[in-house]
């Protein structure tokens, strides 16, 4: 699985989508402030690095071909995600001047609460890592840290900036997984947050299936309450959750679907009062007098 290390470089990528919205080279490099010969060798490098042509030429300039709208489908979702986390800044094109280095270094330090910790999680110098803290701090022209009486710490707005990179980046991440399954080659990974009530038949059986039809996609299940799995998958964590459905103020931001209903029912003896009383009469027994007998268990 591709690494935040190996993803392409964020100009590449702007590059890439200017001259899918232009068709023109010439045109989509002043557009991204970019030689043409810079961009060509970038678009170049992308097709390289995804073994694909991105482009077909035609009359009118360079169409994307079926694998390039693929990929771009990726890269405007994540581009977008850039945009909605710098919008605060009041800068619209603050995603074409930021580099992958200074979002890997703001996404390790807000999640590892530190510098330090940031740079161990990265394998970097502490001060590569605050230097690219910094400089995209002043880029941003918005307080990214701050100081407190135990040390250096992400302000709220670094936690918003850090989620939305990390959504666009693994949109990007996902781009390259998406070309490749085009090629055949089904590979990638598949996060999924668990609840207790698909744990012990549903979800299993489900993994089992799907890792003997897709051996090369990693899967990974993580269980937990919702709150903590909710807070996973929009961070990018995640890429779904397996369990019951929330009410709509709890899933902001989220969207669900319903896989399947359960009935509820009630086991008891035929000889408890209230099975005595009811008979076979459905539906006379009511919620009221259900709470007045106690439970041995859910």
């Amino acid at each position: 699985m591709q690494s935040l290390e190996e993803l392409p470089n964020l100009k590449h990528l702007n590059g890439f989508l200017a001259v899918a919205d232009c068709a023109v080279l010439s045109r989509a490099a002043q557009v991204i402030g970019l030689s043409q010969p810079a961009l060509t060798q970038a678009v170049a490098g992308l097709e390289t690095a995804l073994g694909v042509a991105l482009f077909a030429r035609r009359s009118g300039g360079k169409v994307l071909t079926e694998p390039g709208r693929i990929f771009a489908e990726r890269v405007r979702l994540g581009v977008g995600y850039l945009k909605g986390g710098f919008a605060p800044a009041g800068h619209k094109n603050l995603h074409h001047l930021v580099t992958g280095g200074q979002l890997r270094a703001l996404i390790a330090t807000v999640e590892q609460g530190g510098f330090s910790a940031g740079a161990a999680a990265l394998k970097r110098q502490v001060s590569t890592v605050n230097r690219a803290c910094r400089d995209l701090e002043r880029l941003v022209g918005i307080a990214l840290f701050e100081q407190t009486s135990v040390g250096t710490r992400a302000t709220l707005q670094a936690e918003e900036l850090s989620r939305a990179a990390k959504l666009a980046l693994n949109e990007f991440r996902q781009g390259h997984f998406d070309v490749k399954c085009w090629q055949g080659e089904f590979e990638g990974r598949l996060a999924i947050g668990s609840l207790p009530l698909v744990q012990t038949s549903i979800l299993p059986e489900a993994v089992s299936r799907f890792a003997s039809e897709y051996p090369r996609v990693l899967v990974s299940v993580l269980d937990g309450r919702y709150a903590s799995l909710a807070r996973a998958l929009r961070r990018g964590d995640l890429d779904l959750i397996l369990g019951a459905l929330r009410s709509e103020e709890r899933v902001f931001e989220l969207s669900q679907e319903a896989l399947f209903r359960d009935s509820l029912v009630v086991v008891a003896d035929p000889r408890h009062p209230l099975a005595v009383k009811s008979g076979r009469a459905a539906g006379s027994v009511t919620t009221a007098a259900l709470a007045a007998y106690p439970w041995i268990m859910p």
